[in-house]
């Protein structure tokens, strides 16, 4: 009882280049599941050939193993698949579709080469005249400058942050890539190269986006007495008191920071505002040891602003006083 064979098509009407060309593409997956064991009929099968045709486009099987390492060494389907990268994704993405194709592209040809190797047939390079594939002088430093520009390509969008140019990324991408198989052989990365792409990555720092920053200018604070406040204030806490301001020189500022002033205005009736502060260890000790000098009352709560405490319950050191106005003062240290 014979295998049920699949019906076979005739051969669709090729020119003798394009029917080996088709054969090989068949035989090359074939060559890497099965090795130097695969036969003539098993490629004619995936070809959806005649075995016959085989052998008028090849004269036996080692011919077709030649056409296969040929075929396997031209980057020209790993080229397409590079130039087929969207560049609108981003280059995290490119470089992997590209590292992705480019070992495929090494694993297939791996593959054949074994099987060539296998079969006792490395350096016969005997191949049917005509055999798509064919392998000039030459050929492999061309295909590795076009692989190379093909990555040189991906970075392209970004090149205004690069910080190599794209060429030379190109050849540092691969060399880490594909260890051993330089992109070029007459101008390989150094060693000093690989230590800075590895340590800085290939692209500069984003340039930070122009934003407005939001910060706080200056507050009016209610008093009976704006030049007294002011002054008092300002003891306390160790702050310059700046020249009367306003149309009228109504306010007497205080120069808290480099961002912020305290406006001092007169009024008949104030109501008293609570305005808090961050202050370094020492600065605190420096503004308790002035309440202490002039007997200003402090304490640690805003209900108990004459305790005498500093044992605030948000910070490890903190305390609160109030002017004539009934302005409340807080002052908090980490320490």
């Amino acid at each position: 009882m014979t295998e049920s064979q699949p019906p076979r098509r005739r051969a669709p009407g090729m020119s003798p280049d394009q029917r080996r060309a088709m054969i090989i593409r068949a035989a090359l997956p074939l060559l890497a599941t099965h090795g130097a064991a695969v036969t003539t009929a098993q490629v004619a099968r995936a070809a959806g050939i005649g075995e016959a045709t085989v052998f008028r486009a090849f004269p036996d099987k080692d011919a077709l193993l030649d056409a296969a390492v040929a075929e396997a060494l031209r980057p020209d389907t790993v080229l397409a698949e590079l130039a087929a990268i969207p560049l609108d994704q981003p280059l995290a993405d490119r470089l992997t579709a590209a590292a992705t194709a480019l070992l495929a592209h090494l694993g297939r040809l791996g593959a054949v080469l074994a099987v060539a190797h296998t079969a006792g047939r490395p350096g016969r390079g005997r191949r049917a005249p005509g055999v798509a594939g064919d392998h000039p002088p030459g050929a492999r430093d061309e295909a590795a400058t076009a692989t190379r520009a093909a990555v040189a390509t991906l970075f392209a969008p970004e090149g205004d942050r690069l910080r190599l140019p794209a060429d030379r990324l190109a050849a540092l991408f691969l060399a880490v890539l594909l260890p051993g198989r330089p992109p070029l052989a007459d101008d390989p990365p150094t060693p000093a190269e690989l230590v800075d792409l590895f340590l800085h990555g290939a692209l500069a720092p984003a340039a930070p986006e122009e934003t407005m920053t939001v910060t706080l200018n200056h507050t009016i604070v209610p008093a009976r007495d704006h030049h007294a406040a002011a002054r008092f204030f300002a003891e306390v806490m160790g702050l310059p008191v700046l020249p009367p301001a306003g149309r009228h020189g109504h306010f007497a500022p205080v120069r808290v920071n480099d961002q912020l002033t305290l406006d001092f205005m007169s009024l008949s009736a104030p109501e008293g505002y609570h305005v808090a502060f961050d202050v370094d260890p020492a600065t605190f000790d420096a503004i308790l040891a002035r309440l202490r000098a002039t007997s200003v009352p402090y304490g640690s709560e805003p209900g108990a602003p004459d305790n005498g405490r500093t044992d605030h319950p948000l910070c490890a050191r903190g305390l609160f006083f109030r002017d004539d106005a009934g302005n409340l003062y807080e002052v908090m240290s980490p320490a």
